[in-house]
């Protein structure tokens, strides 16, 4: 199951606001996305969106590697890969990652997204280095992920992993 969890009003949260002032969601920033089930997909994406990032969506690293290039033009920055742990065909998260980073010809920041619990699958995350998100995500857990990832001089994001 992918759920995420979005307002339905948006509030008039005093720290949202600021860091819009920021340039939070300006379309300055580009992110991919891959998640081989569609609702999860069209969710993370339409939230993305939503908060005004450049979104490249795919199924696979391929399909994110082909709107990166029609969309993008291949010139739009992909500043961020936000990846399911868990993809068709046996691939990983951590393999579409590196499939984007030989895309982009250079290294790139992720967030792994994961329903799985297994310590095995944890470790080798962590082992990673990458951010790990346990689903479901709420709208604010992916907007920090994002400052906290794309913005240097924002103060670091801590996860809560429950």
């Amino acid at each position: 199951m992918f759920s995420i969890l979005v307002p339905i009003a948006v509030s008039a949260d005093a720290h949202i606001a600021a860091d819009i002032d920021r340039g939070e969601g300006d379309g300055s920033i580009g992110i991919a996305v891959i998640d081989d089930e569609r609702d999860g997909l069209e969710a993370i994406s339409l939230l993305l969106r939503t908060l005004g990032y450049r979104v490249y969506p795919g199924r696979s690293a391929a399909e994110a590697c082909f709107a990166h290039a029609v969309e993008g033009n291949d010139k739009a920055p992909i500043d961020l890969v936000i990846t399911d742990y868990r993809l068709e065909a046996g691939t990983t998260g951590l393999d579409a990652i590196k499939q984007m980073r030989a895309h982009l010809g250079h290294s790139v920041s992720a967030v792994i997204l994961t329903g799985d619990t297994s310590p095995e699958r944890l470790k080798e995350v962590a082992a990673s280095g990458h951010l790990l998100l346990h689903k479901p995500v709420d709208a604010e857990q992916v907007r920090q992920a994002i400052l906290q990832l794309c913005s240097p001089q924002m103060p670091a994001f801590s996860a809560s992993h429950h």
